[in-house]
């Protein structure tokens, strides 16, 4: 089978979607050794980083060509698979896969007066993504269910492949204490990890912080992910933006807890990344994040902050409770591997192509 991989953006994303790619793609050609792929890449320079990107990835060395996105329906292969949740550009005639990791821009809109274009150019761009894909995979049955909810997908065509974990960054820094200093960071301190959109409740534990900190436990809050403001440190937040590798998985080591209470999640990687690094982890019992978590994270309501600042207290402070949350997290984690993502995706290809253009 010969894939073409939409991957416009591959060359510059090493994280979100463009790890999910990046990680499957090896254990795509590790599952079926006659499996050959093609990558769009934006431009020349995109192109070049692509390439180089791609050489360091095992299983696809002589399988692995690179051409420009213009070529996208010029170059024959059996299937186009679109991984950044839409189809888009306009896919070449054959079978046509996407994976939609989550609907936010049609389930959660802009809601201000001057973005009403934009709202229905999102709602258009994943109603012709529904009609035009022969097949949808889903990061998680949440999202399945929002596509046939939201945008009358046929479930029948929707299918569910969890991401995998067992590529998280568990190399920590060998100073950890020196790393922490350099930053800022005192102990203890939970993790915020992801963009700072209402959606993630951030504000929820900024307050929950505050709280505690006002009743004298100093507990810090460290936030990392791409931020539009400037970053602060103030009243016991601490905002670093982008961090590297070496630095999240030195920060997963050390936190008290991760925590998300985030109300809409089309997977939660990093609820799955704190729980494989040994981290506990406190989320919301919302979307997609109580299948990831399972029985291994404590769970408090999207917008209970009560409950939030008590179960951040309970993991600053008791010992023997993180001990055991690290350890179910441990054990839920070792579940979701990349391997078995492949494995789905393969056979969903396979449909695809079996089935032909919708």
């Amino acid at each position: 089978m010969h894939v073409g991989v939409e991957a416009s953006r591959l060359a510059r994303e090493s994280r979100g979607i463009g790890r999910y790619v990046r990680a499957l793609l090896p254990e795509l050609a590790a599952a079926d050794a006659a499996l050959r792929v093609t990558c769009f890449a934006k431009d020349r320079d995109d192109a070049a980083a692509l390439t180089a990107a791609l050489a360091a990835l095992p299983f696809l060395e002589g399988r692995c060509a690179v051409q420009p996105l213009s070529a996208l329906g010029s170059v024959r292969t059996d299937l186009t698979w679109f991984p950044w949740n839409v189809v888009r550009p306009e896919a070449p005639s054959g079978p046509v896969v996407v994976t939609t990791h989550d609907i936010v821009p049609v389930a959660l809109p802009d809601p201000r007066w001057h973005a009403v274009r934009t709202r229905w150019k999102w709602r258009r761009l994943y109603q012709r993504t529904v009609a035009r894909a022969t097949r949808i995979l889903a990061d998680s049955a949440f999202t399945r269910d929002e596509l046939v909810r939201t945008l009358g997908a046929d479930p029948a065509r929707v299918v569910v492949a969890l991401l995998g974990g067992d590529d998280t960054p568990t190399q920590p820094a060998y100073d950890r204490p020196a790393a922490l200093r350099q930053r800022g960071i005192t102990r203890p301190f939970v993790l915020c990890v992801g963009a700072d959109e209402p959606r993630k409740n951030l504000g929820m534990a900024r307050s929950a912080v505050g709280t505690l900190r006002a009743r004298g436990l100093a507990v810090q809050l460290v936030c990392v992910g791409p931020r539009k403001r400037a970053l602060i440190d103030a009243d016991g937040v601490l905002e670093l933006g982008f961090v590297s590798e070496q630095e999240l998985a030195t920060l997963y080591a050390e936190a008290a807890a991760l925590v998300m209470p985030s109300s809409y999640e089309g997977f939660g990687l990093p609820l799955l990344e704190a729980m494989h690094a040994g981290t506990p982890a406190i989320c919301a019992r919302a979307a997609s994040l109580p299948e990831v978590g399972g029985d291994a994270v404590v769970y408090v309501g999207a917008h209970d902050g009560r409950a939030l600042a008590s179960a951040i207290e309970r993991c600053a402070t008791d010992v023997a409770w993180r001990a055991e949350l690290s350890a179910r997290g441990r054990a839920r984690a070792a579940q979701f591997r990349w391997a078995e993502t492949a494995r789905i995706t393969l056979a969903t290809f396979r449909d695809a192509v079996a089935d032909g253009p919708r």
